[in-house]
This record gives structure tokens, sequence and C-alpha cells, in this order.
């Protein structure tokens, strides 16, 4: 259960912050953002997570996904887009990137 809550809590986190740094970097506000935070976790409280999932990964979207590629500065960002979009779209059938 340890092993779970990681990925749900400690790993989520970091996304956020990642997120947070984005904003920042564009001088967004990451406010903006704490909607959609929270109408993710509750969707997940009436459908399992394979089912809450959309996006560019689980569509496919390559033309997205490599504009999202290019925006990103820090290489670290970069590689994790790339692990969770290549999880997201194995998970779901799709093509790697």
């Amino acid at each position: 259960m340890h092993l779970a809550a990681v990925f749900v809590n400690n790993f989520t986190n970091q996304l956020y912050r990642i997120g947070h740094e984005i904003t920042e970097s564009e001088g967004a506000e990451f406010d903006m953002l704490k909607p959609l935070i929270l109408e993710t976790a509750k969707k997940v409280q009436d459908l399992s997570p394979f089912k809450a999932q959309t996006g560019p990964a689980k569509r496919n979207d390559k033309k997205t996904i490599k504009k999202h590629l290019k925006l990103l500065k820090e290489q670290h960002h970069k590689d994790i887009y790339e692990l969770l979009t290549t999880s997201i779209q194995h998970t779901h059938g799709r093509k790697k990137l």
C-alpha cells in the first residue's frame, strides 16, 4: 500500500511542482491549474484511472506531443514527459512516440 501511495501522492506532487515551474517560467499562474487538479481527483472517485485517462498520449496525438516536447526547456522534463507518454500509450494500446 505504501508503494501505491508513493505513486498517487509523492510522484503526483512532483508533477505538480514541475507544472508550477513551467507556469512560472512562462509568467502564468499555477492557480489556473487548480480547477483541473480538483476535477481530476474527483473523476477517479467515480471512474477507474484507466477510464479517466485523457490527453494527447491516449489519443496518440503525435502533433501535440511533438509540440509539447519542443516547448519544454529542461531535458529532465522532456524525459519525464516521454516516459509518461510512453506508459500511457502502452496502457491504452497506442503506438509509441
